[in-house]
Formats: C-alpha cells, structure tokens, sequence
C-alpha cells in the first residue's frame, strides 16, 4: 500500500473496525480520501494528505484537535513545550491565526514521508497503524484537560471545526 488513496482506504478500515461509527466525513480532505475520526470523549482528528500529481511525493498526515480560541498563548506555548519534551513521535505546536492573533490554536500533528513508506511498506504499514492509534489516543486524552487547565474551546465534531482542524494543522 503506497500511493495515497490506498494508505488512506487501509486506515479507514482500521478505524471502522476499531471505532465502529467514529469515522466522519471531511470535505476538506476528501480528494485525497482523507476522513476525520470523533474518538469517545470528544476528541477530534483528521487523517488527510494533500493532493498531489501521481508519482510525486506526498505526506501521511494525523492531525489532532486540542483546544481552538486559545486565549492565553503563553500558558498554551508553556503546556505545548512540556508535551512536545515527553512525546517521542509527533509534535504539538501553537497556530496563530492571522485573523485573530490575540488567540491560537493547539493541534497535535504526526507526518509519515511517502518514500518512507515506499521503502519498507510492510514495516512502516505498521508503523503507520500505530501512529493512527496514538493519534486517537491523544484526541481522548488530552483535549478536555487542556481546556480545563489553560482554556480555549475543544474541537467540535463539525464540518467547520475538521476544516478548521486542517486549516490550524497547515500553519
């Protein structure tokens, strides 16, 4: 399994058999095939991968929800820099929307290379399946203590909150 589509089909069985139901729609990434996934408890990701022409590389991408409308960016970039020195793959950062700089956004975002994937698929199929649980792991963990701690809103499971989800993951 390597080209885009296929990743992406694969792991959405892997969700449909794990978390019957909590797969979701996301017009934004649905020409790649891409599809959001509301875990138990309120968690939102978004498992997506931009379009690109056949044959060109691409990137895996898990994009985890963890509070938008963040007021208070220096508790949120403080909380993110604690998480980020604890986890070994992925990373959580602050994105800062130009519309509204005073608030940001906190996403939790792990990126699998496509040539990694090309080089070993049957190791890396693993891997990526791996990734896709931690992910869903972290959309039911932290979220809500987040918004407790440091504020903000958690992500909805809405359209408007995915694309929102993808547009905070892009930068």
């Amino acid at each position: 399994m390597s080209n885009q589509m296929e990743m992406l089909a694969g792991l959405a069985g892997l969700i449909d058999n794990a978390l019957p139901g909590a797969r979701r729609y996301a017009p934004i990434v649905e020409a790649t095939g891409g599809f959001a996934i509301a875990v138990p408890g309120g968690g939102q990701v978004v498992v997506w991968s931009a379009p690109v022409a056949p044959g060109e590389p691409w990137f895996l991408n898990y994009s985890v929800g963890i509070a938008r409308d963040v007021p208070d960016l220096g508790a949120a970039l403080s909380w993110v820099n604690t998480k980020n020195a604890d986890f070994r793959f992925g990373r959580f950062y602050v994105s800062i929307p130009g519309s509204e700089p005073a608030r940001g956004n906190v996403v939790y975002r792990e990126t699998v290379y496509s040539g990694l994937i090309e080089a070993a698929p049957q190791a890396v199929n693993g891997y990526v399946g791996e990734l896709l649980q931690l992910a869903t792991q972290v959309a039911g963990d932290e979220p809500q203590g987040f918004v407790q701690v440091v504020g903000g809103s958690p992500y909805g499971d809405t359209d408007q909150d995915r694309s929102a989800l993808v547009m905070a993951a892009m930068g």
